[in-house]
């Protein structure tokens, strides 16, 4: 996953969704390592959609992104929630850290 890279944050975000869809098809006893830094990636990309859109709000930039971080954060919380049923003590830890990275 942290090998998954792209410029534009919106073609991420599509990347980040087909992996999710190959991950979760792998069975729930290879969610808990798969889907993990899943989350951590898309964490990563929310906080670089948040400043692409504080960069079109200042007039630095004229490209808007298409994907919001409030899209980015629902794909988390997907993916917190398919992880919640099998492995639930990951899964609470995963959405403290979204809360973290929602806050900053």
């Amino acid at each position: 996953v942290h090998l998954i890279k792209n410029d534009d944050t919106d073609t991420l975000l599509i990347m980040y969704v087909s992996c999710r869809t190959y991950f979760t098809n792998g069975g729930s006893s290879r969610m808990q390592f798969t889907l993990v830094p899943l989350v951590f990636a898309a964490l990563s990309l929310a906080r670089k959609v948040f400043a692409r859109e504080q960069a079109v709000a200042s007039g630095e930039s004229d490209a808007t992104p298409r994907v919001s971080t409030r899209k980015v954060f629902q794909f988390v919380l997907e993916i917190i929630t398919a992880l919640a049923t099998s492995y639930p003590d990951v899964a609470f830890n995963l959405f403290l850290q979204a809360v973290h990275a929602a806050d900053e």
